[in-house]
Order: structure tokens, then C-alpha cells, then sequence
């Protein structure tokens, strides 16, 4: 509906329909609530009030091989994503590390790396950022990405023309190279 009419989140706006009944929601394990909080806009401090990291990492981590219909302008794994950055780069140090930790054992790293592989923008940026602040928190995480990340989705984003786009592809690639062999 809200690809169809962006009416409709100004409706959901208007209905106060609270970023707490999305996360029950998203807790509940549908997926496309996600969707809606990204939409919503919600600031970092609101994201992690609602303590929505577990339910991302799923999502995130669940939904890489599920197909969702092209005429989606978002999906469950990219607005997941969106916010998991915005969890571990949006606080102080000690706050970002808790988040980090959460995020940093190699299963979740291993998820998140095979969601890289599907080569889209936003989602290759955003993880990108997120497995640079993993490298910079922990030897373990630098030792298993080094070993188990691909390096063809950081390479199509540095193949991109927008300056933005090879920067976080090329922070990336700094950190592992930077990783004794």
C-alpha cells in the first residue's frame, strides 16, 4: 500500500499508531513491520528504547534468501539493516560496542555477510559500515571476516560512480587489509 500511496503513511502518522505497537509487532515475527518503522523515521534514541536489536539480527539474518516482489521500494532485510546501522554507528563508544557485541559472534557474522552477496546499494553500504565497526571492536571478528567475507559485493560497490558509496566500500577493504596474514 504505502509504495502504491504515500498517503498511507501519513494516515499511520496521523492514526498514532506508536513505534511501540510496530516493534510488539516486529517482535511477533512479521517481518514487514520493519518496513513501517523504517518509514516512520524513528531516531536512534527511539530505536533503542523499543530494544529492537534481536528482532533486526532475525530479520536480517532470516529473510537474505526469501524473494520479496520487485515492486517493493524497501525490504524486511534492507530496512533491518538500515536500523542495525543506525544501532552501532548513531551512539557513544560504550553504547555502540553493546550493540556490537550483540551483533559479533560468528553466526550472526556469517548471516550477515551471505546478505551482502545480493548486491544491492544500500544494503552493501550499510553492512559495509556495520562489518567495519565489527573489525574495529573485536580480533575474533577481524579473524573470521577475513577468512569468510567475499569480497564481489564491497567490489561492485566500489565500482559505483557515488563518491559516498566507494568510501564506505573502501573503509571496508582498509580494515581487512589491515589484518595480519
Amino acid at each position: 500500500m504505502i509504495s502504491e500511496d504515500r498517503n498511507v503513511m501519513r494516515d499511520i502518522k496521523k492514526k498514532d499508531y506508536y513505534l511501540s505497537n510496530l516493534a510488539t509487532v516486529l517482535k511477533r515475527d512479521v517481518h514487514e513491520a520493519v518496513i513501517l518503522i523504517y518509514l516512520l523515521d524513528p531516531s536512534p534514541s527511539e530505536i533503542k528504547n523499543l530494544e529492537l536489536l534481536p528482532s533486526l539480527l532475525h530479520v536480517a539474518c532470516n529473510t537474505a534468501t526469501q524473494k520479496w516482489p520487485t515492486l517493493l521500494p524497501l525490504t524486511p532485510t534492507s530496512a533491518s539493516i538500515a536500523l542495525i546501522e543506525i544501532l552501532v554507528t548513531a551512539f557513544d563508544y560504550v553504547t555502540n560496542n553493546v550493540h556490537l557485541a550483540t551483533i559479533s559472534s560468528p553466526p550472526i557474522l556469517s548471516k550477515l555477510v551471505d546478505v551482502a552477496k545480493n548486491n544491492n546499494l544500500e544494503e552493501g553500504m550499510a553492512l559495509a559500515a556495520i562489518l567495519v565497526r565489527c573489525v574495529r571492536l573485536s580480533g575474533n571478528c577481524k579473524k573470521f571476516l577475513s577468512q569468510a567475507t567475499p569480497v564481489e559485493p564491497f567490489l561492485h560497490l566500489l565500482r559505483r560512480k557515488e563518491q559516498h558509496v566507494k568510501y564506505a566500500a573502501l573503509e571496508y577493504f582498509h580494515e581487512i587489509l589491515q589484518i595480519p596474514r
